[in-house]
């Protein structure tokens, strides 16, 4: 993550594979996505979750490349593991953690469908987004709104409705800001 947030992609890439490979060689089986039991025998180290983190950089570095088949394969894999561990979750405080995590997800693929130009697929995860029990998220809550409104820009739309609604996404994300420092 280092790497990437400095605009080092290619380092970015080698360190995330890295740690792809090492992940799989640690677990060592190749059923790695579906192993939702998360700790290992002494309780500290959740697979399942450094699945998803490790996959989620993969698929950032993917989509800044322009990659965005492999940068939507990669986001729907983790997506995938973190709603399977939403589900399974045994506590409630769990499955708010849980839900916090598949709120990240579907707006990192919002995001990379919004970057590609699919403005369709794009609204429908941030509208998801938008529902419970992921809107908990505040801060993906916010981005989806504000992606929302950006949306209604680029399209052009003329209709008054979908300009007020961008306006009103906007406002409802700048008062979540305001009160989530």
């Amino acid at each position: 993550w280092t790497y990437y947030r400095q605009n080092k992609w290619d380092d970015a890439r080698l360190w995330g594979n890295r740690a792809w490979g090492l992940l799989t060689q640690l677990i060592n089986t190749d059923t790695l996505e579906t192993l939702d039991t998360g700790k290992d025998d002494d309780g500290y180290f959740e697979y399942s979750w450094l699945f998803t983190v490790i996959h989620g950089l993969r698929a950032h570095i993917e989509m800044q490349n322009g990659n965005y088949l492999q940068a939507e394969t990669l986001f729907q894999k983790a997506l995938s593991v973190q709603y399977r561990l939403y589900l399974a979750a045994a506590s409630e405080d769990e499955k708010v953690k849980k839900a916090y995590q598949v709120a990240i997800y579907k707006t990192d693929l919002g995001k990379l469908k919004k970057t590609s130009g699919d403005f369709a697929s794009a609204k429908k995860y941030y509208q998801e987004v938008l529902q419970k029990p992921w809107s908990d998220n505040q801060s993906r809550r916010a981005e989806a709104m504000l992606s929302l409104a950006e949306i209604v820009m680029k399209e052009q739309t003329k209709e008054y409705l979908d300009l007020a609604q961008a306006i009103k996404l906007a406002e409802d994300a700048n008062t979540i800001f305001q009160n989530n420092p």
